[in-house]
């Protein structure tokens, strides 16, 4: 039997959904079931990781870096339509599946029904964008391709509670937990169990762009509060956003707090989670985080707020610890109780290591594929 021709789709270029998208695309592309072609952003962080196909199955196309380009390159957008459409002519695909949005996917779904209609797989990220998000224009684009959609895949239930919430059957969603981001070196050993620091500082993290909602007021107000009571921490904060809402906590502390305040380049992401010794994502809603992978992977404690798909990713006491509720006196309660029991963190960094290995791409492939093969309306090619 053939295998189903598909179509990976994704025009994004930087940051965990872009990363995100490369790891699931290597797995996809050695699937027995799926003859993958690609059309991704030449412009893509991760364009030179996308898995090795033969020429014809792919249409790489120039997106943009900034916003003049954007602004310059959406004029091509009529041109870009009659290659988009020719290659789903030309190829005869029969499922399409994009990994997350983009801004251009609108411009391009009706040709999805041109002359017949082509199923379609999306993975949404977030049911709605969170507060500081996006442009004004942009929750209903993303609506809009969700409306497309046959079949949906989320990272967590809390994200698929939304969709059923906006109308979409449950049926349609399959929940498939995030993958592991590896940041280790080729040269690196093994990320191998921690143990809570004596004779030195501890250090917290937080990592990810800085936006209202992501909590790092909340953060900060708790880590004054150990401050206060002697503990031996220091704070990290590393990540692109204004810091100016947050000036009166850091200049109280200019030799506790070190800042990163720009986006971290792939290459440097690892390093800060090696010299970390527990990860606080102190946030006010979530869908999920695509840090807590990363910190999973390398062994790192979390310290989490009991906030949307958050509680999904790790489990209370075994991996982190989440707090009581949504506020810094909880943050320091979680961080203090961690802070006083180097037993309870070596089990938890033990636990994170174990939960990461379980958590595999290419057993995320593997369920993705399910889902495009059940939307093909083929059966799956025996040998996998």
């Amino acid at each position: 039997m053939s295998r189903i021709k598909t179509l990976f789709w994704y025009w994004g270029r930087k940051g965990g959904g872009a990363r995100y998208a490369m790891e699931i695309a290597r797995p996809l592309a050695q699937h027995p079931s799926l003859d993958l072609h690609l059309s991704v952003s030449r412009q893509s962080d991760f364009f030179d990781g996308y898995p090795s196909l033969p020429p014809d199955h792919l249409l790489p196309i120039d997106t943009y870096t900034n916003g003049v380009e954007a602004l310059v390159r959406s004029l091509g957008l009529p041109l870009l339509r009659k290659r988009f459409g020719d290659f789903l002519h030309r190829h005869a695909i029969e499922v399409v599946y994009s990994p997350m949005s983009h801004l251009w996917n609108s411009a391009m779904l009706d040709l999805l029904d041109r002359p017949r209609r082509i199923p379609y797989l999306l993975t949404v990220h977030d049911a709605r964008l969170h507060a500081g998000e996006g442009f004004l224009p942009h929750q209903w684009l993303l609506s809009h391709e969700n409306r497309r959609a046959d079949c949906f895949v989320v990272l967590s239930d809390h994200v698929k509670k939304n969709l059923v919430g906006q109308g979409f059957r449950p049926e349609m969603i399959r929940t498939i937990p995030h993958g592991i981001f590896d940041y280790q070196t080729p040269d690196a050993p093994a990320p191998a169990p921690r143990r809570l620091p004596d004779g030195r500082p501890v250090h917290l993290l937080f990592f990810g762009r800085i936006l209202a909602y992501k909590g790092l007021d909340l953060l900060l107000e708790a880590f004054e509060a150990l401050v206060h009571k002697n503990f031996p921490v220091v704070l990290t904060i590393a990540g692109s956003g204004s810091l100016q809402p947050y000036r009166h906590w850091l200049d109280r502390h200019p030799d506790r707090i070190l800042i990163q305040n720009d986006w971290i380049a792939e290459e440097d992401i690892g390093g800060y989670f090696d010299r970390a010794d527990i990860l606080v994502t102190p946030y006010r809603e979530a869908s999920q985080s695509g840090v807590i992978p990363i910190a999973l992977g390398k062994g790192v404690p979390i310290i989490a707020t009991p906030v949307g798909g958050l509680a999904e990713q790790f489990a209370d006491g075994q991996e982190g610890l989440l707090s009581r509720d949504t506020s810094a006196g909880a943050l320091s309660g979680a961080l203090t109780t961690l802070l006083n029991d180097p037993a309870l963190y070596a089990r938890l960094s033990e636990g994170a290591l174990t939960r990461s290995r379980s958590h595999s791409w290419s057993g995320c492939a593997d369920l993705v594929a399910g889902e495009l093969v059940r939307l093909s309306g083929r059966k799956p090619v025996s040998g996998h």
